[in-house]
């Protein structure tokens, strides 16, 4: 589709926007209201295995703040927003 859009000479801006509503999509940032959310990050094996020890800990019982503080700058060193929820964690 971005090719089709290029070759008709339709580039970023208030053009495609308004091209893109007429057809029924919604145009905003990833994850603004009515906007899907951009696609997962890719997760390194710090990451996993910083994440596999976090919910251990978590299921143990034994997690401390010091532990929710590793996990966060490890996500911020992966480029991952510790911000919203990470896990959803169901019993």
């Amino acid at each position: 589709m971005r090719e089709q859009l290029r070759a008709a000479g339709i580039g970023p801006g208030e053009d495609l926007k308004g091209i893109l509503e007429e057809h029924g999509f919604t145009v905003g940032p990833p994850g603004a209201p009515g906007v899907p959310p951009g696609p997962p990050p890719v997760l390194g094996v710090e990451v996993m295995d910083a994440l596999e020890s976090f919910i251990g800990q978590y299921e143990a019982g034994t997690l401390t703040e010091d532990d929710v503080g590793s996990l966060v700058e490890v996500l911020k060193q992966a480029g991952v927003s510790p911000r919203g929820v990470l896990l959803d964690v169901q019993g």
